[in-house]
């Protein structure tokens, strides 16, 4: 039923039961379109109201053709408590299910993803770029007996890795302790000699870029084996390497008894 306007009363004027009924009985009635608990009214035309019954449960008010109507309901996306929705693609959600106590959220391949606890007595880093849990990052590298030719500096070669938890030692490149990743290191060598009273013992932690990060110098000693201890720490980049050089003048080749060389991330 349409409502109707344009009625307007004059003194004097008589109001017909004609009147009564379109300006007030129907248009009372037009304006009443309710005919059960939960109805809903909306403008169906310009001078018309329309009915909506209460939809069923679950269902949600949408629009259907331009007009007001029930639709079905967005059922629940969570399958589990803890669950995180994010955007997968573009109008599309994606659910992250809850990660075991000490998880962090990081960003994976684009996407929100958790970073595990990391095992007892490890940090946090960047490892190729990425957060990893990283540990006790360093090696032990030594070496016996090495002729020392007189009056020359000569690199050592070292034959057997006491451990090496980042990757630094190779047997196909020996010499070297190889960079993991940027960071700073220390660095560390420890020389003994074979017993000789002449001349001096000197050695040399080297860098493949930054040249001598250390070197020291110590006189012959006389019945007794000789040492030397080199210390250097310095940040230094991936894919550099560090070496240890020895140099003797006793008058002939002289043999090392033991070099021990080693080398700890301290970070980055």
């Amino acid at each position: 039923m349409a409502y109707t306007s344009g009625f307007t009363a004059v003194v004097g004027a008589t109001f017909t039961a004609a009147q009564y009924n379109t300006n007030v009985r129907d248009n009372f009635a037009a304006l009443w379109v309710y005919s059960a608990v939960g109805d809903l009214a909306y403008a169906g035309g310009a001078t018309s109201l329309t009915r909506l019954p209460i939809g069923s449960a679950g269902k949600q008010l949408g629009i259907v053709a331009g007009a007001p109507a029930w639709v079905d309901g967005v059922p629940g996306i969570f399958t589990a408590a803890g669950q995180l929705v994010y955007g997968a693609a573009a109008d599309t959600a994606g659910l992250l299910a809850i990660a075991a106590a000490g998880s962090l959220l990081q960003s994976s391949a684009g996407l929100p993803a958790w970073l595990t606890p990391g095992a007892e007595n490890t940090f946090l880093g960047i490892s190729s770029g990425i957060p990893a849990w990283i540990g006790f990052i360093g090696a032990r590298v030594t070496k016996g007996a090495q002729s020392i030719a007189n009056a020359s500096w000569t690199t050592i070669s070292f034959d057997t890795e006491s451990f090496d938890t980042g990757g630094f030692f190779s047997p196909g490149a020996s010499t070297r302790l190889t960079i993991p990743h940027d960071g700073y290191y220390l660095i560390f060598v420890e020389y003994m000699w074979d017993v000789n009273a002449v001349g001096i013992r000197q050695i040399a932690i080297n860098h493949s870029i930054l040249g001598d990060l250390a070197k020291t110098s110590s006189v012959a000693c006389t019945g007794i084996t000789t040492s030397n201890i080199g210390i250097a720490m310095h940040y230094l980049p991936e894919g550099s390497y560090v070496v240890t050089n020895a140099y003797q003048n006793s008058g002939g080749a002289l043999n090392t008894v033991a070099v021990r060389f080693y080398i700890i991330r301290l970070g980055v």
